[in-house]
């Protein structure tokens, strides 16, 4: 397991834990706390090979890490920052949604009995007379 741990074979060696978890031999040599030095190395490796523009990706990750190491100040830092970055992106993509949606407009036609209803994309007014 430490062999695995050193060669970056993390999922091998969160395998093994589970083993010793099946066992019932989880306290053995300080199991626990190599599970959670996997754990945090195996996601920071995640971590690390993703863009920053992900802000969702690497909040989650970060946010995992941060559960696992509530003391450590860098992932604090990047859960508050991807955090933000986060809720930026949600804005802009919510004024966009808002925009398109202020740009239909609702055409009703009559056909017989019944008025069809349907919102047509943004209305032609610029350059054009609407009578």
């Amino acid at each position: 397991m430490v062999s695995l741990y050193g060669e970056k074979k993390y999922k091998e060696a969160l395998e093994k834990i589970q083993l010793f978890k099946d066992f019932s031999k989880l306290n053995y040599k300080d199991v626990s706390s190599l599970k959670k030095k996997i754990k945090t190395d195996f996601l920071y490796e995640k971590v690390k090979s993703l863009p920053g523009s992900e802000a969702e990706k690497n909040l989650g990750l970060y946010s995992q890490l941060l559960t696992l190491n509530p003391n450590n100040k860098l992932f604090r830092q990047k859960v508050a920052h991807y955090q933000a970055k986060a809720q930026k992106i949600k804005g802009q993509r919510d004024r966009k949604i808002a925009k398109l949606d202020s740009d239909l407009y609702l055409l009703s036609v009559p056909y017989k009995n019944i008025t069809f209803h349907c919102n047509i994309g943004s209305f032609p007014t610029k350059g054009r007379k609407v009578s």
